[in-house]
């Protein structure tokens, strides 16, 4: 960690489940998808993830805000567990 301190999130409602990736990029309505490249750090990780097997849990979300060179993902609860 870069400093000393405890950060305490709480959640509400259902637990998220799968695997959440935050990507650049403009939104898209709730439902709707679209296609990342193989050759980006997005597509380097959606084939990671196939490999494992996992790939089919994934979900992706644009943010116009967020720097181009970023993402950031989490890993929640499998669906089937």
């Amino acid at each position: 960690m870069m400093d000393d301190r405890v950060r305490v999130f709480l959640v509400g409602g259902r637990p998220n489940r799968g695997i959440f990736v935050r990507i650049h990029g403009a939104t898209i309505p709730t439902a709707g998808s679209f296609e990342i490249s193989r050759d980006s750090p997005v597509g380097a990780l959606a084939e990671s993830l196939e490999v494992l097997g996992v790939a089919r849990q994934l979900q992706a979300q644009r943010f116009p805000d967020m720097a181009q060179d970023q993402l950031s993902f989490e890993i929640n609860e499998h669906p089937e567990n």
